[in-house]
């Protein structure tokens, strides 16, 4: 490796460069606002996925069932 200062600071500048690149890509992927939409699109596909629209409708009927059970179909007292 040559001690030649103009290569040296050749070669800082590159990494800088890849560096402001690196950091730019970053910047647009972390995007709180593209990050929620993604996150939303995925969600909403996954909700729509056969199993796991009548899984999540059988757990809301189970429960509605249990709360109107609890709250008409409670012990009578003598």
């Amino acid at each position: 490796m040559s001690n030649d200062p103009e290569r040296i600071e050749r070669e800082v500048e590159r990494a800088r460069e890849e560096l402001a690149r690196v950091i730019d890509q970053l910047a647009v992927r972390l995007d709180p606002q593209k990050v929620t939409e993604e996150a939303k699109h995925w969600l909403i596909l996954k909700l729509n996925e056969p199993a796991v629209k009548y899984a999540l409708l059988g757990v809301g009927g189970l429960f509605t069932f249990l709360a109107l059970r609890r709250l008409f179909g409670g012990k009578k007292k003598d």
